[in-house]
């Protein structure tokens, strides 16, 4: 029996997102996840996330899944079996996908204004940059640097001793948290509340990231579809000063556990100092759960 080739192991993967799984559900039944990508578009160089690169929509959960899904372009190129294999390694081979996208979508390198402003501002992920300069020769000389979010600069460029400056708009993409639903004020985030998505980043304002998002309580109204920003949210005590706690204490492989109160108020993963109801001894320790608190391992 002849064993089967890269090739046609890629093909079965085809036919377990496109054609198995899609008519188990009605012709007209809308699919899990659509993925769209264009004919051509100007990237970073290296490996791309899919949120960067295409359009997605369908469940909120597979949107998520795909758009950290990894695809890197080969001779300027990514092709449909690439996308598909991305797709079946961030665990979407069990969903119904509508890829919409050519056999060969072309991925032109960035200008060189585009790459100066990659490197300045540190961006590792959707930038756009427009200029009606034309392209700068010699050696870059400013600025130092460029904050990420920032809409406008100028760029300044020596070449052989003559300097150009060429005036730049730049659009900043990022993956960030966006809200399912509307959160109320003293909300709790938990994960079915929030997705990541590719977003428009507006100004300096830095996203939450998505580990600090769920667990944390809404400090403000937020709209279905908003980003969730640092400002939005804060810490839930995962301990309040005056409650019982369960302590734990490591003795080499055997973990002790006694009752305790809290002398302060703390979230998870920070440190707290805390009452052996029984010895009286007061213990410094880091909250590892609602309620639980691990203190150093002793002797």
């Amino acid at each position: 029996m002849r064993r089967r080739g890269v090739g046609s192991r890629l093909l079965c993967r085809i036919v377990l997102i496109a054609f198995i799984l899609s008519p188990a559900a009605s012709a007209a039944a809308a699919p899990e996840l659509t993925v769209s990508l264009p004919r051509r578009f100007t990237a970073r160089e290296g490996a791309l996330y899919l949120g960067e690169i295409a359009r997605l929509s369908g469940r909120a959960e597979a949107v998520h899944r795909a758009s950290l899904a990894r695809v890197t372009p080969t001779d300027g190129a990514i092709t449909r079996n690439a996308v598909i294999d991305a797709l079946v390694r961030r665990g979407l081979g069990g969903y119904t996908v509508s890829l919409a996208m050519p056999e060969q979508v072309t991925v032109r390198p960035e200008p060189r204004v585009a790459r100066d402003v990659r490197a300045l501002s540190r961006w590792a992920w959707g930038l756009d940059v427009h200029t009606d300069a034309p392209e700068p020769q010699g050696r870059l000389t400013g600025p130092r640097s460029i904050t990420p979010g920032t809409t406008a600069t100028v760029l300044r460029y020596d070449h052989d001793g003559y300097q150009q400056v060429v005036p730049v708009t730049i659009r900043w993409t990022q993956p960030a948290p966006v809200a399912l639903r509307r959160l109320d004020r003293g909300d709790i985030i938990t994960g079915g509340d929030v997705a990541l998505r590719f977003v428009l980043r507006s100004g300096l304002d830095r996203p939450a990231g998505m580990q600090e998002v769920v667990g944390s309580r809404a400090a403000t109204y937020i709209e279905k579809g908003d980003v969730i920003y640092d400002g939005h949210i804060e810490p839930v005590p995962a301990v309040r000063r005056g409650e019982a706690v369960r302590i734990r204490a490591r003795f080499g492989s055997l973990v002790v556990e006694a009752r305790g109160e809290s002398l302060q108020t703390a979230t998870l993963g920070e440190r707290v100092r805390v009452k052996n109801l029984a010895s009286r001894e007061v213990l410094d320790g880091t909250v590892v759960a609602p309620g639980v608190v691990l203190v150093e391992e002793r002797e």
